[in-house]
């Protein structure tokens, strides 16, 4: 079994951020359609712990339309998992879950 690789952040993610600015690529739209993923994991945005830093520079209401826009980009190709709110180890489990029921 091949070992599991993980991205923060993917390249769905580039033309969500483009679509908040109003610009449309389609161009890097189609070059972006070579590359896939063999599972997308959301995690929404959560008011409780959501802190603005030089990593977040957005607020939360922009944090969740940007949320909305990515969802709707992976939406087009995949069908993301969203990750539900608990502790880092329960959602650790839960993403370790799906992983493991694709695999087999």
């Amino acid at each position: 079994i091949p070992p599991l690789c993980f991205f923060v952040s993917g390249l769905p993610d580039v033309l969500a951020y483009l679509d908040m600015v109003g610009e449309v690529s389609l161009a890097f739209e189609k070059e972006l359609q070579q590359y896939a993923y063999d599972m997308i994991f959301l995690i929404p945005p959560e008011k409780k712990i959501y802190v603005q830093d030089h990593h977040r520079k957005e607020d939360f209401e922009t944090a969740i339309l940007a949320h909305e826009k990515i969802q709707a980009r992976y939406a087009t190709q995949y069908n993301p998992f969203i990750v539900p709110w608990g502790t880092p180890e329960e959602r650790v489990e839960f993403i370790l879950t799906q992983c493991n029921a694709q695999r087999l």
